[in-house]
């Protein structure tokens, strides 16, 4: 709750208009405008819209060869989704674009700073970490259609021991089941290309 006679920080995420108390509370306490404001500014729409559209390119190129091996590997594997009526897509994808340029204005704002359009890993890493997903799509889906959810190795198999019930399965088959440190390396990948 604010006090009389006090406003809120000026980068509160929580106040993300422009309401009267919010300007006036920015107003009295921003410091001038530096070189990096100004290139924010500048750049933060446009870097934002294009990485964000780069990213979702990428990962639904990188999905196709997924549900092919699900396919040729596993019974019953999952299937694309299905496509959306005209309508529904333009839906999706103006939603999309209004949060990323929500996420240009709070760059702009510096609520967030633009570092956090970088990638987390190099394209070396990321082609890497891409083969091994690859690898393990392809144990998953022989593991989904065989219906053994509750394989483990070595360390994964001695912390499945020590977990409730409900984690001692290899969730969505994968190999063992986010408990090993080369499985948890691959679930942010698989994350960004499944959402």
């Amino acid at each position: 709750m604010l006090r009389p006679g006090r406003g809120p920080p000026a980068r509160c995420p929580m106040l993300l208009g422009d309401g009267p108390l919010q300007t006036e509370h920015v107003r009295r306490t921003r410091k001038p405008a530096t070189l990096g404001d100004l290139a924010t500014r500048l750049l933060a729409s446009p870097l934002a819209h294009g990485v964000t559209g780069a990213k979702s390119g990428l990962y639904i190129a990188e999905s196709v060869p997924l549900f092919a091996l699900q396919r040729l590997f596993g019974a019953g594997a999952i299937s694309p989704p299905p496509r959306l009526d005209p309508e529904a897509q333009e839906a999706v994808f103006s939603a999309l674009r209004a949060l990323t340029e929500r996420d240009a204005e709070n760059m702009e704002r510096g609520f967030y700073p633009l570092s956090v359009l970088a990638p987390e890993s190099t394209p070396a890493e990321h082609v890497s970490r891409y083969a091994r997903l690859l690898l393990d799509s392809m144990g998953a889906a022989v593991r989904k259609r065989d219906k053994r959810p509750r394989e483990f190795s070595g360390a994964a198999a001695q912390r499945a021991k020590e977990m409730p019930a409900y984690y001692r399965r290899n969730f969505h088959y994968q190999t063992d089941g986010y408990l090993s440190d080369a499985s948890a390396d691959l679930y942010e990948h698989q994350v960004e290309i499944i959402f």
